[in-house]
């Protein structure tokens, strides 16, 4: 309606036909002649694909070239939504001849809505047939839409036609939307209509909405959604014994598989056909039943509500009867009376189908009465319109402010939204750089702390590794080292000065254990136990163990003797052997535990420095994994230790003794 309030002027619409009919380049179609025409706009919703689109085409060009743009343009906008659907990549029926129909297609358009003064509509069809000829190296149609987008590009800028016909386009977007829309929820509401026919049992009604669906998906050119259907459609004939419907619908999914060259799924339509195609004989020995013959009298009859009660209460018995020859392997006497059961379902449906066609006929006859009405209204309207038509312009002036008006409203509201939206992003990224710096300070103040415990290469191994936690055994070296006279030396201190003597004490000696790839697992006040191979093993741990306490000990003499620590003497015990290792705890309490006999012997080794007026004892263990260089020939004595039955065997090294000489234990 609104679109006829906006027609342009009759002489402007002959002057612009003049100077596009000038050139514009002849199209190369014929014309069909004028029967030829009206058959193919009587048979168009008959035609369904690329054949639908070649006749949109040749309606397209005729109405094009008759002086009747308004038919051409309403042909143009149906071959547009049909091209979009059917040429595509997926469509496996199409030939790479077939992808020229799409440029043609908004090149006709592009013509129709010229004609029409639609030079906004006109102008993004050629550009749309240029897009397209170029996907597929057309240069012809390349050069010929090119040509029209030049062309047409002149003729608005001299005529000023790219601004009045804005409405009719909004209007006329605004119904191609609707129309497409309208297409899929019909298609959607038709599947519902025929699942829920399906579910309740009624498959003839079933197989009649399933075949209207067919024509809607060969419109879209979805042909994967027609041969499911088909086969579909077959297998409920089947269930209502229709064995040559259910045959003709599966030859017709055969042909498109065939078509498409799906190959599974022809082998499965092969496999349907063969067990449709066996004969499907009736033994003799079988009569029908009284039962059953009275039931179908009386569906023939027509029954009424109770009847049709006890016609189904008559069919489940004679299906109870093909459950037990079917149980009893009687295949043949199951068959006879599942036939039997098919046929006495059929006619109930039957019977429910007049009564729903009646319905459909009152419906039906509604439907008209308000066809009528409206047709009625639609003169009124049109007799409406010719009354006003000098008021024309001031309507549409006052209908276009009020889009433009509508427009930017909805455009103040999308940028208040969008504002508002924007700033509740701020807040929460705001809220995630705050959340993310605390996380980066309690990243970095955790690594800070594991480094302050042990060596930098050791944090970042277990910060990294996922299995530096998990229980384990391990081969490791354990040190043992105590603070001789410790007590003694602090009981006459303060507490202050006690904690800055352990803390001179313990700098240098955990910065050796730590520069030698050990960690310290425990500090005992007067002394600690480091550990060298857990959680990280740095090749061999026992000369890293070593090194370690050579290295405490130099310190220990050298900042006694120059006064940077009280004159102070330590005993290291160091043993090697295997432990079990990982964390060990509650969520809330986890612990990084090295336990096992080692470690008990490497504490009594330590303690073996008080009987021999020793600074370090080390295991055989540990002396056999040090390099030939810094194994000297020493004696080592057999030592009873507690907590083990066997001796071990030990050698004893003194302050101020070499590395490269170590001193034996006298026997």
């Amino acid at each position: 309606m609104m679109v006829n309030a906006i027609q342009f002027h009759p002489g402007k619409l002959f002057l612009w036909s003049l100077i596009f009919t000038i050139c514009m380049p002849v199209h190369s179609a014929a014309q069909s002649p004028k029967r030829s025409i009206q058959q193919t706009e009587s048979q168009i919703n008959e035609l369904h694909g690329k054949e639908k689109l070649v006749a949109y085409h040749q309606l397209i060009d005729y109405y094009n070239n008759t002086g009747k743009p308004s038919k051409a343009v309403r042909f143009a906008r149906r071959a547009i939504e049909l091209t979009e659907n059917i040429i595509i990549p997926e469509n496996k029926l199409l030939e790479p001849a077939d992808y020229n129909l799409k440029p043609q297609t908004y090149l006709l358009a592009g013509k129709a809505f010229e004609h029409r003064g639609l030079y906004t509509e006109s102008k993004e069809a050629y550009l749309n047939a240029m897009r397209s000829a170029e996907s597929i190296n057309n240069t012809d149609q390349i050069s010929e839409a090119q040509s029209n987008v030049n062309r047409l590009d002149t003729l608005i800028m001299y005529t000023g036609g790219g601004k009045k016909r804005f409405l009719g386009n909004t209007l006329s977007d605004i119904s191609s939307v609707v129309n497409k829309s309208s297409t899929d929820v019909e298609t959607n509401a038709t599947l519902r209509i025929a699942e829920r026919n399906e579910k309740d049992g009624e498959y003839a009604k079933a197989i009649d909405n399933y075949k209207t669906l067919l024509s809607n998906y060969a419109d879209r050119g979805d042909w994967e959604a027609v041969t499911e259907t088909r086969v579909h459609i077959a297998e409920l004939h089947e269930k209502l014994g229709n064995y040559d419907a259910a045959l003709d619908e599966l030859h017709e999914a055969k042909a498109i598989f065939e078509r498409v060259g799906d190959t599974v799924s022809l082998d499965k339509v092969f496999i349907k056909i063969d067990t449709l195609s066996e004969p499907k004989s009736k033994s003799s020995d079988y009569t029908l039943s009284p039962l059953t013959m009275d039931s179908l009298s009386s569906a023939s009859n027509g029954l009424s509500p109770s009847e049709i009660a006890e016609v189904e209460d008559k069919a489940r018995d004679i299906k109870t009867i093909a459950e037990e020859a079917e149980r009893g392997d009687d295949y043949e006497k199951s068959l006879y009376y599942y036939k039997e059961y098919m046929e006495i379902e059929q006619r109930i449906t039957e019977q429910k189908l007049l009564q729903e066609l009646a319905l459909l006929d009152r419906a039906h006859q509604i439907k008209n009465k308000d066809k009528a009405i409206l047709l009625l209204t639609q003169k009124e309207d049109l007799i409406r319109l010719e009354l006003v038509s000098q008021k024309k312009s001031r309507r549409n002036l006052i209908i276009g402010l009020a889009l433009m008006a509508l427009i930017l409203t909805s455009l103040y509201s999308l940028y208040t939204n969008k504002k508002r939206d924007h700033k509740k992003l701020g807040f929460a990224y705001d809220s995630l750089s705050t959340a993310q710096r605390k996380l980066q300070v309690a990243d970095k103040r955790i690594k800070q702390l594991l480094s302050q415990q042990i060596s930098g290469d050791v944090a970042a191994a277990l910060i990294t590794s996922k299995d530096a936690g998990k229980v384990e055994k391990r081969f490791v070296c354990i040190m043992f080292l105590d603070i001789r006279d410790f007590s003694l030396f602090t009981e006459h201190l303060m507490p202050e000065e006690i904690i800055s003597y352990q803390n001179s004490v313990f700098a240098f000696m955990l910065e050796s254990i730590n520069k030698h790839g050990g960690i310290v697992n425990q500090l005992l006040g007067d002394g600690f136990m480091a550990t060298f191979g857990a959680p990280v093993s740095h090749e061999n741990d026992s000369l890293n163990a070593y090194k370690a306490a050579r290295e405490i000990m130099q310190k220990v003499n050298e900042k006694s003797q120059n006064g940077a620590i009280p004159v102070t003497r330590v005993g290291i015990g160091l043993h090697a052997g295997d432990v079990v290792t990982g964390n060990v705890g509650t969520e809330s309490r986890m612990q990084y535990s090295i336990t096992g006999n080692t470690v008990i012997i490497a504490a009594r080794l330590e303690q073996l420095n008080k009987k021999f007026g020793s600074t370090l004892v080390i295991s055989k263990e540990v002396y056999s994994r040090l390099p030939e260089d810094l194994r000297e020939p020493v004696e080592f004595k057999e030592e009873m230790v507690k907590g083990r039955s066997n001796p071990v065997e030990v050698a004893a090294f003194f302050e101020g003794s070499k590395l490269d000489s170590p001193a034996s234990v006298s026997s």
